[in-house]
């Protein structure tokens, strides 16, 4: 049981996407009053049935725009993708539901006057948290399978490929390849040269750039004043190493392993304890190289 909640979950890391599903969630409430007309709301006029509807879906609209947009850019490292699970998922959904009844607590002062107070609050809160705890929990398990077998599917598909190359083989030969990697920063003293097969990965980290590469027979880690964008032009002559993520280039020969999660895919490099996230491009990538090899 516990095991399930501590599985890996999407984070709110994309604001387009929850500003979407914010309207949408608006739009949906409005409908579900306007329309459905539920709590004997068929009773008021048509003027009052609209100015209802349309409070609540504005309540709905607003608490998720700020709980699910807003706080994810003022504290990002308590939505850290990484450390995000099922059981947080649950949790912070119904904290979601928590505010949207205490907005609705406001909003029914404004149409109707009944009083705010603790007694109205928790009443109101009771209520929708009962009535949304089975919905939310199944909906997230659901959504966490789907996704999850998703990537499996994906992930499977990627080692079965990998086991198919060669030991030692590069994946493809098409251009020349330059003897030396050299990767330099924006200050003046940020200067790294390296042979090809001793880069693993290199990483965003805010205004700098985390190159991971081997030295001495040990995996070092150097930070340059950089962008990954700067640093994968530097790169385009070596055709193994590829930009798999928005926050991560990757070296192709170092992959060991491909992991899946509920949060997309995650590479398994030899010597590597730390693990490199996939986008969604990364397959094609993967097998366009290997068909070239």
């Amino acid at each position: 049981m516990f095991k399930f909640f501590d599985q890996l979950y999407p984070a709110y890391n994309s604001a387009q996407r929850q500003i979407l599903l914010s309207i949408l969630s608006g739009i949906i409430i409005f409908f579900i009053f306007f329309v459905m007309q539920p709590f004997r709301i068929n009773l008021l006029s048509p003027s009052e049935l609209l100015k209802f509807s349309l409070v609540y879906g504005a309540v709905t609209l607003s608490v998720l725009l700020i709980v699910t947009v807003l706080l994810p850019q003022i504290f990002p490292n308590v939505f850290i993708e990484s450390r995000w699970s099922v059981g947080k998922e649950i949790i912070f959904t119904l904290g979601v539901i928590l505010c949207i009844a205490l907005g609705n607590v406001v909003a029914n002062y404004y149409l109707v006057q009944v009083p705010i107070g603790i007694n109205t609050f928790l009443k109101m809160a009771i209520g929708t948290a009962i009535i949304g705890i089975l919905p939310i929990t199944l909906s997230v398990a659901l959504k966490q399978k789907i996704l999850l077998q998703r990537y499996k599917n994906q992930s499977d598909t990627l080692n079965t490929v990998l086991q198919n190359i060669k030991p030692n083989e590069n994946i493809t030969t098409e251009l020349i390849t330059p003897p030396v990697i050299k990767l330099v920063g924006d200050n003046q003293s940020e200067v790294l040269e390296l042979a090809p097969e001793n880069l693993w990965f290199l990483s965003s980290a805010d205004n700098y750039v985390n190159i991971v590469f081997e030295q001495k027979n040990s995996l070092q880690s150097v930070l340059f004043r950089s962008t990954l964008k700067k640093m994968e032009t530097a790169l385009e002559g070596f055709q193994t190493i590829v930009r798999c993520h928005k926050g991560f280039i990757v070296n192709l020969d170092k992959i060991e392993n491909v992991e899946a999660s509920a949060q997309g895919l995650k590479l398994k490099l030899v010597q590597c304890t730390e693990t490199v996230s996939v986008g969604k491009t990364f397959t094609e990538i993967i097998k366009r190289k290997v068909q070239k090899s």
